[in-house]
Parts: C-alpha cells; sequence; structure tokens
C-alpha cells in the first residue's frame, strides 16, 4: 500500500526535476509518493534569475502548499542535492512543521558567501575583497537580493523541522566541513552522515546501502 508520505525532491544548480529519476525510483521503492520539481529557471519551469536557494525556497513552498491542498492529510519529507539542498533547508525555519515531517540535504553549503570566497580562491586566485562584496551589492540593486541572503547556516539556527545532513568526505565543490557547520548550527532534531570517498553530488555511489538505510530509518522515525 502507498504510504500518505510525500517526499519532494530539488535537484542540483543546472539540473532538473527528470535527472533525479535514480533518487526518486529508490524513495518509490520505499513505498512513497514522489513529486520531482524543476526549480525556477530550470527544465519547463520560467524565470530568468536563479539564487542558489534563496528564491528556490519560495518554489518549495508553493509545492508544499499544493499537496496540503491536494491530499489528504499528507505528510511530507523535502530531498534536496546541492543547490536543492540548500532550498529545502532554508525552508526548515519556515511556518511548515505541521505538514512536513523531515528535511534531507546532500551537499549543501553554509552560506553564499562563504561558498564563493572558497572557489574564487581555489579556482580562480582571486580575493574576496572587493570582488564579493561588490557582487553581492550589485546584485541586490538589480535583482532584489544579496549574498548575505543566501544564509543556510542561519536558516537551520531557527530550524523547526528535523534534518539530515549529508556530505561526501571527498566533496571538491563544497567542502565537507560545511557539513559540520551546519548540523553544529541546527537547532532542531539532527543527525549527520559523511560518506567516506564520497564526491559532490555523487556521494551515493559510494556507498549505496549506508546512504539509503540511513534515510529510511531517518524518515520513519518521524513519520511512523
Amino acid at each position: 500500500m502507498i504510504k500518505a508520505i510525500y517526499i519532494i525532491i530539488a535537484h542540483p544548480y543546472e539540473g532538473r526535476g527528470s535527472y533525479m529519476k535514480y533518487f526518486a525510483k529508490k524513495f518509490y521503492d520505499m513505498g512513497f509518493n514522489i513529486l520531482m520539481i524543476d526549480l525556477r529557471t530550470h527544465g519547463d519551469s520560467e524565470g530568468k534569475i536563479y539564487s542558489l536557494g534563496y528564491l528556490e525556497r519560495l518554489d518549495i513552498l508553493a509545492w508544499i502548499e499544493y499537496i496540503k491542498n491536494n491530499y489528504n492529510n499528507p505528510k511530507i519529507i523535502l530531498y534536496g542535492i546541492s543547490m536543492g539542498a540548500n532550498a529545502v533547508m532554508m525552508c526548515s525555519c519556515e511556518n511548515i512543521d505541521d505538514k512536513v515531517k523531515a528535511i534531507i540535504e546532500d551537499a549543501g553549503f553554509t552560506t553564499a558567501k562563504e561558498q564563493l570566497k572558497e572557489r574564487l580562491d581555489i579556482s580562480y586566485k582571486l580575493p574576496f575583497l572587493p570582488v564579493i562584496p561588490l557582487t553581492s551589492f550589485m546584485t541586490k540593486i538589480r535583482l532584489g537580493f544579496s549574498f548575505d541572503d543566501i544564509n543556510i547556516i542561519n536558516a537551520v539556527s531557527k530550524s523547526k523541522v528535523p534534518i539530515l545532513f549529508i556530505h561526501g568526505s571527498k566533496d571538491s565543490l563544497v567542502n565537507p566541513n560545511m557539513a559540520d557547520k551546519l548540523y553544529d548550527a541546527c537547532s532542531s532534531e539532527k543527525e549527520k552522515l559523511i560518506i567516506e570517498n564520497g564526491e559532490h553530488i555523487k556521494a551515493v555511489l559510494s556507498d549505496e546501502k549506508l546512504y539509503w538505510d540511513t534515510i529510511n530509518n531517518f524518515i520513519k522515525k518521524y513519520t511512523n
């Protein structure tokens, strides 16, 4: 029997819902209902602006309302990878805890400024000053939000929903220590899984059994 549990799956940057078929199949085989969404500017969704999680959280919130309004007494789980992870974590401090039972994030970062600082240093050998503050200021003027708004660690510090933090130990795009920072900052019930030798958005491939057993047990803990 299909349970009244709905998994909203949020894809990474430059992805789309249909690219998440592997994850959807795993959740489906566990007996859950699946919603694979296209975040703004991705796939078939409209829009010209993406924000690495800040605006995308509004898409997640809209889909939560859709499920709440169209299905009887649903239990909702949010699952996201990379940018999708940022989006679902930024929902954690919103008023969602009546139906959203848990959040699962894989390879999310702490803040846009910290992530961009690391990438500038590693990839381009450019200094934080004045590049990041100036770009953030221009983003605020042109788009209405700044890098300061893309603050995931602040969101989880006010979380109302249990969160499972997943990261690969060999992630070369998002520093694995960000998972530790997010976990430490999280104010709600929480668990952390570091996959040995896991790469960015591919941690599951390094230990599928551990990955999915941990997720399944986490969901059961908050939906039974």
